[in-house]
């Protein structure tokens, strides 16, 4: 049974892990000099295309802009609430296992629960707006990145509790 240790705990970790993730790509997109293309993509892939043409070029970019802002803000939310359900789970699967969560079975789990959950969103999306997202290999790093946040928060903590 999860118990609150594990949401808390769980939820820190997942917390800490999307905001490494949040980091990486807006690093990643600013060396390619395109700010915000990561989650321009994903909200394009998840949301559909930015909405309806409109005949004022002022209401247009309004109606654009607002759209992308509540893209993003959605985006982030669903963003940092998957995170935190990983957290947790992994917090709990690690204990009922008898396993250490730390910084090298965090990274291990990161690049298999992250893909997964990553792939299985993207499985479901509506199908448009692909040509700025990351590849296999990015998706990989970036999951090893936030599994390691996670496991190392936790075995931080725990080191420090003990």
């Amino acid at each position: 049974m999860v118990s609150k240790h594990h949401i808390t705990v769980g939820i820190q970790a997942g917390l800490l892990a999307g905001a490494s993730i949040v980091v990486l790509f807006f690093l990643l997109d600013l060396v390619r000099f395109q700010p915000l293309a990561s989650p321009l993509a994903l909200g394009g892939r998840l949301f559909g295309p930015s909405g309806p043409a409109l005949d004022t070029p002022v209401l247009s970019q309004l109606v654009s802009i607002t759209m992308f802002a509540g893209s993003l803000l959605t985006l982030t939310i669903l963003h940092f609430l998957a995170f935190s359900l990983l957290g947790v789970s992994a917090v709990w699967w690690c204990e009922e296992c008898g396993i250490r969560l730390n910084l090298a079975t965090g990274a291990l789990y990161g690049i298999m629960a992250g893909s997964f959950v990553f792939y299985s969103c993207l499985a479901l999306a509506s199908d448009h707006v692909l040509a700025n997202f990351p590849g296999p290999w990015t998706v990989a790093l970036a999951n090893l990145t936030a599994g390691a946040v996670m496991g190392g928060f936790v075995q931080f903590t725990h080191s420090r509790s003990s």
